[in-house]
């Protein structure tokens, strides 16, 4: 989550990798805002959290944490953060869908067990700076950076009704690569003004690579699972500034600049670590360099994995069977032509289909079989018979 600097719960630049919890405007607490009670809006926990980054001179702070709360149920939820108006925006909210101008997170939570794997969805994961300082009159290309914990395929779109609250349509003519998450748009004086502040309000949602089974709904590779949503703000600007700003996991610290002595010109920030069990899975390290010519790079992000042990490393499948992992997870599947079972440990019978015909006796192989043909049939499945030819030399009466 994000605030303006110093309006949240008090990240700075000396409090990274710090667990924060100054006050400030606006409601403290997650709430369940579907799903949960028939009665109000139950708090199922706090939006304080570790700081990961801010930067004073783009005006933001930003942070993460996780809570722990117990359903009563196994849903679906949806757990959803309404906070009040972060930035003046150069579209008044009056023209968007809500003028109160609220800003709205959510996600959709589902305990139930997948039918794939056994265990309750993983919903996708997402990482961005909250807000990116860009040169205007050029055009842009952000890419927002997702992953899936379960391997499942992850697409984006713009956010709608409660999903985006006073911001729905509030970023003019830009499109979006839903495959990618990628927003591109011109930012020239025809659509949008020098020094103002624009919104970008997206949904990400997660798909099965195959029909599967979530609680007690049936989900197909067009039926999104769950979905999280993500605000970006976008600031135009003419003046030249010089930084470095990245969107790193909690616990993330980093130093610098420091000049690069083997290469002239060039200097180097020196990042650290430790990766705590509960950040085990995957993580998105994103970043961005801006020069003295006010100008700025484009937004580098990979995701890597931390306290990964790669399920497939064992070779688990047997008869050299594939082991194919399941996203980052420990779960995996085996392919073995031939074989069934989990680790491929079962010859299949290709005899037990009675495939041979006219009497003959089948003979079991790895992926495959043979038929011993009886007398007078021959073929693959001794289905040819052999004819013999002869001459009416004769007819009696």
């Amino acid at each position: 989550m994000a605030w303006r600097y110093g309006a949240g719960p008090g990240c700075t630049e000396n409090k990274i990798g710090q667990y924060v919890s100054g006050q400030f405007i606006g409601e403290k607490v997650w709430k369940c805002v579907s799903g949960c009670s028939a009665i109000g809006k139950p708090p199922v926990g706090p939006v304080y959290y570790t700081c990961t980054a801010a930067v004073k001179k783009e005006d933001w702070e930003q942070g993460e944490k996780s809570f722990n709360y117990t359903f009563a149920q196994k849903g679906p939820f949806v757990v959803s953060y309404t906070g009040a108006m972060w930035m003046d925006l150069a579209i008044p909210f009056n023209e968007t869908d809500n003028s109160d101008g609220g800003w709205n997170l959510q996600t959709i939570v589902n305990l139930g067990k997948r039918s794939d794997t056994g265990l309750p969805n993983a919903s996708p994961v997402t990482a961005s700076k909250p807000l990116y300082e860009l040169q205007f009159q050029c055009k842009h290309e952000i890419q927002i950076p997702m992953v899936d914990p379960d391997g499942d395929k992850v697409r984006c779109r713009w956010a709608v009704n409660e999903e985006c609250h006073s911001i729905c349509n509030a970023f003019p003519v830009a499109t979006l690569d839903e495959e990618t998450c990628t927003i591109s748009f011109n930012a020239d004086n025809s659509n949008f003004k020098d020094d103002g502040w624009y919104a970008a309000a997206l949904t990400i949602e997660d798909f099965p690579k195959a029909q599967m089974i979530l609680g007690n709904t049936s989900y197909n590779t067009s039926t999104p699972i769950t979905a999280v949503h993500s605000s970006v703000i976008f600031h135009y600007f003419t003046h030249r500034v010089i930084d470095i700003s990245l969107t790193s996991p909690p616990g993330m610290t980093y130093t610098g600049p420091f000049k690069d002595s083997n290469h002239s010109g060039v200097v180097y920030w020196d990042l650290k670590w430790t990766p705590t069990a509960a950040q085990k899975g995957d993580n998105i390290l994103c970043g961005m360099a801006e020069d003295d010519q006010g100008k700025l790079s484009d937004t580098y992000c990979f995701t890597y994995i931390a306290w990964d042990h790669d399920p497939c490393a064992s070779t688990p499948c047997h008869h050299n069977g594939t082991c194919d992992r399941r996203g980052s997870t420990q779960n995996y599947d085996c392919i073995c032509p031939g074989y069934t079972g989990k680790l491929c440990d079962s010859e299949i019978n290709e005899c037990l289909s009675n495939p041979c015909q006219n009497g003959a006796t089948c003979t079991d192989e790895v992926n495959g079989y043979s038929c011993g043909c009886t007398s007078g049939f021959s073929g693959v499945t001794c289905h040819l018979g052999k004819y013999i030819s002869y001459i009416v030399t004769s007819i009696q009466f």
